[in-house]
């Protein structure tokens, strides 16, 4: 079940099969887990009759089996630990295959839309739908961790820009696209962290102090020294030459020094100690990524992050976990007291923490920011997995772009209509007409939300694309502020001289507008349109512009090579529109609206007022 489906399956039939696999495996493991725990309470049980029968007549018979019985107790919790975990992981599994049934049906609710990363300033992100409810981010979102998160949203909205970063992310999305049951154990195990487990603000604290442990440089040599004589007296005592009762009261000198760091060690076991045991669940997550032999150069690196000396971090965060698991040892305050009464045991797990610190804190910051890189790109390697028809872009030499079946992504293939278009060369503008609702801006949508795709690295709807990377810019869905006190035609003007500034600093620049200057009237629309036109040919910048605006379509003639019209049409039958949502070269002939007000009734409302 962990290997990429079969080309004859789909992709309904194959999450079907893995959901109702994974959910087969869990009911095992509960099973198991029932099981065991009546076992464990027979065995427990058994402990306490034969313990009890051991302090009677001929009790020593009875401890043996009592030892035993107590030794299987153990065994029997680990073993019910080991089988919880499993079963949390096929129930993670579980829930992987069966959201990605939903999202196979456009219903993505279950994925994070990234709200926050909304920006109507930005150059795309807001026009493009990139964040928010029904965004291509939610479309896309696998991660699970809130750095993993952030990191995916920083490739949507900062796209690469040079050739052999696009190709290097584009290997390591087709490699974990054809490890797709490596990766979805990945994202399981990825489920079972904390919320904000990357972001410990008290870990990252504690890992970039560089002051000691012990501002007193006595309590290391104390460390040594106490615990020799403490040792020896204890050694006389036992071999008679001294009595216990002329040495119990020098054991208290150990407590006494360990008492003078009591609050600083009750803080970090409150604090940072609590922190690290964060890292401890990463520790499968570190070892599932070294075991892998990853082919793309960009996984190899990052797998090659999570060394130290060739130590795996696996293997250094388990060592943090002894550190750990002997430091808790002091919550019980018999043995506590015992431990640093002999040991100064507390002064001794600080600075093994202390030690641990010094050599490995560069390298978890290390760590996590490449665990953070592999929980992005599964995000990307699940959307290449879940669209085998999608292509990965080809990057242009020169500024050129080609796009063959073009479609949007975010509409589902049953009545997706795909487009094609060329521009050859740099300063090549298209301007696209058509009626109402007849496609523009969504052929728009789609030619930017694959580029933003193409530039992250990630396969593109469409059978062929080729894109030179360039800045990408848009003009679609103005508004007006009343917190600036900026009409809609003011912030018309601003995100146009935007883009103006974005060409004049020498950028390679792809634009697309929708409508430019609705804001003012109908004559200003026209001039001031055909102005704009004018200069972004000037400036020898490429893109397309969507317009309803007919008499734009003769600087076709005015711009010869350099101004092209492509258009959507419509036709009326009858009582009905009928639109094909192909583009075509050429002006649109038939414009709607006044259809379909008729249609609406909303013509013959007015005229009854």
């Amino acid at each position: 079940m962990d290997k990429k489906a079969p080309k004859e399956k789909t992709l309904l039939t194959f999450y079907s099969e893995r959901k109702e696999y994974f959910s087969a495996l869990a009911d095992i493991e509960k099973k198991w887990l029932r099981r065991i725990s009546w076992l464990r309470l027979f065995v427990f049980i058994a402990f306490i009759f034969f313990t009890v029968k051991s302090f009677g007549e001929k009790g020593i018979v009875f401890i043996f089996p009592a030892v035993l019985f107590l030794s299987l107790f153990i065994v029997f919790i680990k073993h019910s630990i080991k089988r919880a975990s499993k079963e949390l992981h096929y129930r993670n599994l579980l829930k992987l295959n069966a959201d990605e049934l939903k999202a196979l049906n456009h219903d993505y609710n279950e994925f994070d839309e990234g709200l926050e990363f909304i920006d109507r300033d930005h150059e795309y992100v807001f026009d493009l739908d990139i964040f928010g409810a029904g965004s291509l981010f939610q479309y896309l979102n696998r991660s699970f961790s809130q750095s993993g998160r952030l990191k995916l949203a920083a490739y949507f909205s900062d796209l690469l820009n040079e050739k052999e970063k696009i190709y290097s992310r584009q290997d390591a999305i087709k490699d974990l696209s054809a490890r797709f049951g490596w990766m979805q154990n990945f994202q399981a195990l990825c489920m079972q962290l904390e919320e904000n487990d990357f972001e410990s603000t008290i870990l990252k604290e504690w890992l970039r102090d560089k002051s000691p442990i012990f501002s007193n440089i006595l309590f290391p040599f104390l460390a040594v020294f106490l615990p020799v004589i403490s040792i020896g007296l204890i050694g006389l005592s036992v071999f008679g030459i001294l009595a216990f009762e002329e040495i119990w009261y020098l054991l208290l000198i150990p407590l006494g020094v360990v008492g003078l760091v009591i609050k600083k060690t009750q803080s970090f076991q409150r604090d940072v100690s609590a922190s690290l045991r964060v890292l401890s669940d990463y520790r499968k997550l570190f070892e599932h990524i070294e075991k892998e032999e990853f082919d793309s150069a960009l996984l190899q690196k990052l797998k090659n992050e999570l060394f130290h000396n060739s130590i795996p971090a696996s293997r250094i965060i388990q060592k943090l976990v002894k550190i750990l698991d002997a430091f808790d040892t002091r919550n019980n305050m018999i043995v506590g007291v015992l431990l640093n009464a002999i040991l100064l045991w507390d002064i001794h797990c600080l600075i093994s923490f202390g030690k641990w610190r010094r050599r490995y804190a560069k390298d978890v910051f290390r760590w996590l920011e490449s665990l953070s890189e592999f929980d992005a790109l599964s995000s990307l390697g699940t959307f290449s997995f879940n669209h085998p028809d999608y292509s990965f872009p080809l990057v242009s030499e020169q500024p050129a772009w080609e796009f063959e079946s073009l479609g949007h992504p975010l509409i589902k293939n049953d009545i997706r209509v795909n487009n094609d278009l060329m521009l050859s060369v740099q300063g090549e503008i298209f301007i696209v007409t058509g009626p109402n609702m007849a496609g523009k801006s969504t052929f728009l949508r789609a030619v930017g939300v694959n580029m933003v795709l193409s530039q992250m690295g990630a396969p593109v709807c469409a059978s062929k694309f080729v894109s030179f990377p360039s800045k990408l810019f848009t003009s679609m869905r103005t508004t007006d502020s009343l917190q600036n006190n900026e009409s809609y035609f003011f912030s018309e003007l601003k995100r146009l001289k935007f883009l103006l500034d974005l060409i004049l600093e020498k950028q390679a620049v792809f634009f697309l507008l929708d409508e430019i200057l609705k804001g003012t009237n109908s004559k200003d629309k026209t001039s001031g349109s055909r102005a704009v036109i004018t200069r972004l040919v000037d400036l020898e910048a490429s893109g397309l512009i969507a317009t309803h605006d007919l008499t734009l379509s003769r600087m076709e003639d005015d711009f010869p090579g350099k101004v092209f019209n492509k258009c959507f049409e419509a036709e009326i039958v009858g009582d009905k529109l009928k639109f094909d949502y192909k583009l075509i070269k050429g002006v649109s002939r038939n414009m709607n609206a006044t259809f379909l007000m008729r249609k609406m009734g909303i013509i013959e409302d007015i005229r009854d007022n």
